[in-house]
Order: structure tokens, then sequence, then C-alpha cells
């Protein structure tokens, strides 16, 4: 159902028939429901690891908190895959092609920097499948740079749809492949995520780490600043801060390397190992524990979408 500009956004869940709608929702967009993402003073992302309850969601529907969803369930299964949009070129390159993809089955919303798409699919499939998927339409679109999620199969995530964005406290509006601005609940009724194609579901061999991976990560956090570092078990939160500003590749269940945001970086010089992140490249050095990276975010004036 499309509605005018001039139209009061409608950011709350009608009274009538509330709980059947946040139940829709959740059967939508919900992969786990353990932990979820807020925000802080600071406007940074949190994970939070309690129970996502219909009280904290119909908080978030209300603009009352920031909300964010993980992309997959424990089990690496995902619901859903987006694409994220942070500049004009590419979101009317996806809105363009949008009519690609089965109808009804996605929906596009505003954002504070372009938009994001979030293609349904049902039953779940695993987060690599959503993961290409996505890939394969951003490249079609031609968007190649654009951030695709999941991103892994641990603790990627994005802003929840309909609740409000942490820095500008902002909810964005639900549009259709010709900018035209839809009523959010009348649209989330007729969503109908649909199977994916099953060629996307063989995931391809993946290439064997290199041996000069092999080499170079145990010797790259020689000089730790050792006063930031929190336990171990943290490496997940780390990841998760990192892949906000980088893309990284798994090795092992605790080694990830990519390319380092902080400094123009053409091969990947960041490694993150149980926890402890360093850039080994000679112009950078940067290296420390979640609350140093965090810091650094914070210095370098780096702002969550």
């Amino acid at each position: 159902m499309r509605r005018s500009a001039s139209t009061p956004r409608a950011t709350s869940p009608p009274a009538t028939g509330k709980d059947s709608l946040i139940s829709r929702y959740v059967a939508t967009f919900v992969n786990r429901r353990d932990r979820y993402l807020t925000s802080g003073a600071e406007t940074s992302w949190f994970s939070k690891k309690s129970r996502l309850t219909n009280r904290v969601l119909e908080s978030a529907l209300r603009g009352h908190i920031s909300l964010g969803l993980y992309a997959t369930a424990e089990d690496g299964m995902s619901r859903w895959m987006a694409i994220d949009c942070d500049d004009d070129s590419s979101a009317r390159k996806i809105l363009a092609n949008a009519h690609l993809l089965p109808a009804n089955s996605y929906l596009i919303e505003r954002s504070r920097r372009g938009l994001h798409l979030v293609k349904l699919f049902d039953p779940a499939i695993p987060w690599q499948a959503a993961q290409r998927y996505g890939l394969a339409f951003a490249h079609k679109a031609g968007c190649d740079g654009v951030e695709v999620f999941p991103k892994n199969g641990t603790f990627s995530a994005i802003r929840a749809p309909m609740t409000p964005h942490p820095l500008t406290k902002r909810i964005y509006d639900w549009i259709d492949a010709d900018g035209q601005i839809l009523d959010p609940w009348d649209t989330l009724l007729a969503l109908t995520p649909t199977p994916i194609p099953e060629h996307w579901l063989n995931e391809p061999p993946q290439p064997e780490p290199s041996r000069e991976m092999h080499r170079e990560l145990p010797g790259i956090f020689g000089q730790l600043d050792t006063g930031s570092l929190l336990p171990r078990g943290d490496h997940h939160e780390l990841m998760f801060e990192v892949m906000k500003l980088t893309t990284m590749r798994y090795y092992s269940r605790n080694k990830a390397r990519g390319l380092c945001p902080w400094h123009p970086d053409t091969r990947p010089s960041l490694a993150v190992v149980e926890g402890y992140f360093r850039c080994f490249s000679s112009h950078c050095g940067v290296n420390g524990g979640v609350l140093a990276w965090r810091k650094l975010a914070r210095e370098r004036g780096i702002m969550p979408r």
C-alpha cells in the first residue's frame, strides 16, 4: 500500500492485532532471540546477551530504542540476506534491478546514507547460500562494493527494519522499486518469503589457507596494547566491531584476516586472532583488543551505519 510523502510515518504497531503483527515481524526477520544489538550513549552498537522479548521489540518499533538483528541463527541458517547501500549511486542501481527478485519477497528501506534491501527466504537457508545470493544480485546490479549480510555464520547484524537509527534516531521509510513510500505494516503482511533456487545451496569448495598466511599469523602479535585487552572469550565481540568497518576472511574459528580500515590497504594486513587484532603494515601497526578498536573508531570519527 502506497502513501503520500505528507502522510505521517507509522512507527508503532496498530492497536488492533498488535500481537499478531509482532509475531509476523518475528517470523519474518528474527533469526535468533538469545541476544540482540542495541546502542549506548555514544551511538555505538553493542551486543546484549539477553533474550529478545516482544516487549523489547515493541519498544524499538515505537522508536524508543535502536535495535540490531543478527543475520544468522545459532545453527548458521538465515531467513534473509541484506544489501547495505551507502551512496546514492549504488542505491539507484539496486532500485533499478529490484524487479529481478520475486514480487513481495523483499523490502527496501531508506537509511542514513542510502538504502537497505532485504530479500526473504522460506525455508531458512545456510548463511553461505544467502551471502552468495546477495553478492550475485549486487554484481548483477553493478554494485560490487556494497556490503552484503550475512557476512559470516556468527555475529554479523543489521539495524532492524522499522526501528530508529542509533545516530540520527530516525525511523526510515519503506519504499517500492519506484521510490514511492509504502505503509510498513500493510507491506509486512503482504511479504511472501520464497525458496532459494537449488543451485544456490551448492557451496563451492573453499581454497585452503595459503602457506604465507600460516607463516605470518603466529608472529604478528609481538607488541600488543595489553592494557586494552578483554579476555580471549570476547573474540566474537571484537569480530563484530571489526566487521562493521571491513570484510574479514576466516581461516579458522578464531583467526581471520582482511583489509585494514585505518590506512589505505591494498594487501590484507589486518589479522584478528583469539580476541586480539593487529595491523602488520609498516604504515599502520594498530593493535589491541575490543576496547582499543572501539577507541580507534571514536577517535577517528567512524560512525555506525
